[in-house]
């Protein structure tokens, strides 16, 4: 162990590689600026180990994730369900027969990021669809760029519908 490996805590470990199923389906921001590609790419290596325990107890397939920017987590739609995953756990998620629906607000984000809110039936049965109550359990996502956006809320639109 040489000096700065004593300094700094000894050698770092090399992140886990990411699984190529869930690489196929991620949807990376634009180069430009080039950190949101960087902060996407380090936070689908971090959460990547835990999402694909999650699709394979479960039984699931990713169809779609993304990075969402505002929070530092990644959003995965799958073919049952949503879900956001932070720090190895699932932090929301969302049965596709529980949604009510989705919506896009344009540019509302950081530096122009594509704000995503998928609300939950329940909550807008119970307080109606203008109320505050009807954001109760709702799960928001800033995502780089309106194709990205329409393509979950275009999934899981199509899902619920079923």
């Amino acid at each position: 162990m040489g000096f700065f490996d004593k300094l700094f805590g000894g050698q770092q470990t090399p992140p886990q590689p990411v699984d190529p199923r869930l690489v196929a389906v991620f949807a990376f921001p634009p180069d430009n600026p080039g950190y949101r590609k960087r902060d996407a790419e380090k936070a689908l290596t971090r959460e990547s180990s835990a999402i694909m325990a999650i699709l394979d107890a479960s039984g699931e397939t990713a169809l779609i994730a993304a990075h969402d920017a505002a929070h530092n987590r990644v959003l995965v739609v799958t073919d049952q369900r949503t879900f956001v995953v932070k720090r190895g756990a699932i932090e929301q998620e969302k049965r596709h027969n529980q949604v009510a629906k989705t919506t896009i607000h344009d540019g509302t984000g950081r530096i122009g990021n594509m704000h995503i809110t998928i609300f939950d039936l329940e909550s807008m049965m119970t307080f109606g669809p203008n109320s505050e109550g009807s954001f109760r359990n709702c799960i928001g996502a800033e995502v780089a760029t309106y194709q990205t956006a329409n393509a979950i809320c275009n999934l899981i639109d199509e899902r619920m519908a079923r």
